[in-house]
């Protein structure tokens, strides 16, 4: 029984560390978006003083 105790919270611990690194990406690519995002207005802001 502690055998399978030790392996059952091994697998539970595996699937944690997998979502943690499931969600650490979805964090990444948001942070990514969001700075994509906002590097385009300051792009255009820039680009526009010249253009005028």
């Amino acid at each position: 029984i502690c055998k399978l105790d030790v392996v059952d919270a091994l697998i539970v611990l595996h699937c944690v560390i997998l979502r943690i690194d499931v969600f650490g990406m979805h964090i990444g690519f948001i942070i990514v978006q969001v700075s994509t995002i906002m590097e385009v207005p300051l792009s255009q802001s820039q680009i526009w003083p010249c253009l005028k």
